[in-house]
């Protein structure tokens, strides 16, 4: 067929940031942070998970995104790499075999799970991971904030990463679609009432454009 099949891990990394540093333990930007594990790929099997920092691909150091990608398209489909990582502050090594990527609409499958809204914020499920990636406690449901656009309205609302959105407009919600739904029908101009649990307390936010 003439498609070209390109090794990968099965993750979606970000770059760290200052203030991801602080909160992983990191002292230097020395490692790729791990967004998301997609499941049925290598990572999943070698059981990396969400806010794993990747410091190295075979002993070769990786610092950015670009990097990381730049090593694993070097190596083959099925290949055997080995990572070192820095989890919960500890140095650790995991040996990940390397799946074909997906072509785009299968990734899309699987990004549809994460929500952009008109908020500019990053939403997915709240998920046993994702409490323990945010040290969530005290809350079984809601959508949990992954990430903001910079000067986005999010932000300007005050919204943190890792804040539990539990109702919009008291409306409860408990998965994605109750957000969207939500979402939908909230209007900047007359105002969004949220409820928010962050570091074990819940407090409502309103904003008004």
């Amino acid at each position: 067929s003439g498609k070209v099949v390109r090794p990968w891990l099965g993750i979606s990394a970000q770059d760290l940031t200052p203030e991801m540093m602080e909160y992983f333990q990191v002292k230097e930007k020395e490692g790729v942070l791990v967004g998301q594990v997609y499941p049925g790929t290598g990572a999943e099997k070698a059981g990396l998970v969400s806010g794993d920092i990747i410091r190295s691909v075979d002993e070769k150091g990786v610092k950015t995104v670009n990097e990381l990608v730049r090593e694993i398209q070097k190596k083959r489909v099925g290949q055997k790499l080995k990572l070192n990582l820095i989890r919960n502050g500890k140095e650790t090594t995991l040996e990940v075999t390397t799946t074909a990527m997906p072509d785009r609409s299968e990734l899309q499958k699987e990004r549809e799970k994460e929500a952009e809204d008109k908020l500019g914020a990053r939403v997915q499920e709240l998920t046993p991971q994702l409490a323990a990636r945010y040290r969530i406690s005290g809350v079984k449901t809601g959508m949990v904030v992954i990430g903001m656009e910079d000067g986005s309205l999010a932000e300007e609302i005050g919204l943190q990463e890792g804040d539990v959105i539990l109702e919009v407009n008291r409306k409860k919600i408990e998965s994605l679609k109750d957000y969207d739904r939500a979402m939908k029908d909230a209007n900047v101009e007359k105002g969004i009432l949220f409820h928010i649990h962050r570091k074990g307390s819940s407090f409502y936010l309103t904003f008004k454009k």
